[in-house]
This record gives structure tokens, C-alpha cells and sequence, in this order.
């Protein structure tokens, strides 16, 4: 699938759809890997998403890079799209990173800004 058609998704049914966004260059280098209850997802760089198609349900989803972790969790309903939001912050030692739920206009704005990441082997 291209990019536009893996933006354009939408759940199968009975599933839902999470797309992890990450839509800024901050901290470009910096690798953050992706965890869904402990479930390797995969890894975004600068401008990258991914997206994951889980069963309706309670997740805990962590990204975390060598310095940094952080955890939300989120409540999902079959039949719905979710955006989650990486926002990189640098400091003069270490990256840090946070998460964020946020509404469909706001996470499809981000995405059309990203591609999709070939980062997927766990490091």
C-alpha cells in the first residue's frame, strides 16, 4: 500500500484503528519504538507513523528511545480511528518524549504530514 492509502485506512470490521504519529523533525535522529502492551509495534523517527489494527479493548502503549519512556493508556471501540501524538522534546543531555490522544482533524492534519516508517526490527 502507499502512503496516501495507509492514511486513508479505515477499521476492519469489528477491529479499530491507532495511527502513533510523530509529525515534527525534533530530535530527526532519535529512534522511539513502540510498544502496545508490551507488543513491539515499531519504531518512529522525524515526520513517521505507524499504525497498528488491534481487537476493541484497554491498551497501555509506551515509546521509548535509550533516554526516555512514556506511557498512556487507551480505551478502544471497534468501528473507530485513534491518533496518538509523539511529541520530542531535546535537551542538552538527553530526548524526551510524550504522548498524547487528540481528535480526528488535528491527528489527520499530522499524518498527511508523515510517512509511513520502515523502522521495524526491535534494537
Amino acid at each position: 500500500m502507499s502512503n496516501q492509502d495507509l492514511k486513508k485506512m479505515t477499521p476492519p470490521e469489528g477491529k479499530a484503528l491507532i495511527y502513533i504519529v510523530r509529525s515534527k523533525k525534533t530530535g530527526f535522529l532519535i529512534k522511539f519504538h513502540v510498544y502496545f502492551n508490551e507488543n513491539y509495534i515499531g519504531a518512529t523517527k522525524s515526520k513517521n507513523f505507524l499504525y497498528a489494527i488491534v481487537d476493541p479493548g484497554h491498551y497501555m502503549v509506551l515509546s521509548k528511545a535509550f533516554e526516555n519512556k512514556h506511557e498512556i493508556e487507551i480505551d478502544v471501540e471497534a468501528g473507530k480511528t485513534y491518533f496518538i501524538l509523539q511529541k520530542v522534546r531535546v535537551g542538552a543531555i538527553a530526548a524526551r518524549v510524550k504522548m498524547y490522544l487528540t481528535d480526528e482533524i488535528e491527528g489527520r492534519t499530522r499524518l498527511n504530514k508523515c510517512k509511513f516508517s520502515k523502522i521495524l526490527p526491535e534494537e
